[in-house]
């Protein structure tokens, strides 16, 4: 059986930091609505009055944190 070895051509990921725990995209690709849900949920906080309470869940790895 072979070993294999990745190089800068052939690394798997574009981005190797993107595996870093403390990693923060630039952009989160394909997630403009819940970003306005997000906006409009914490408007009253931006404008200094009392926010809405929001519940953010999801399974682990889908981008709560970013």
């Amino acid at each position: 059986m072979g070993s294999f070895e990745f190089t800068p051509s052939n690394f798997p990921f574009e981005n190797r930091n993107a595996l870093l725990d403390d990693y923060t995209p630039d952009e989160l690709v394909g997630r403009d609505e819940e970003i306005r849900e997000y906006h409009a949920a914490l408007q009253p906080a931006i404008d200094g009055s009392q926010p809405d309470n929001i519940f953010l869940f999801g399974k682990t790895g889908v981008g709560k944190t970013a």
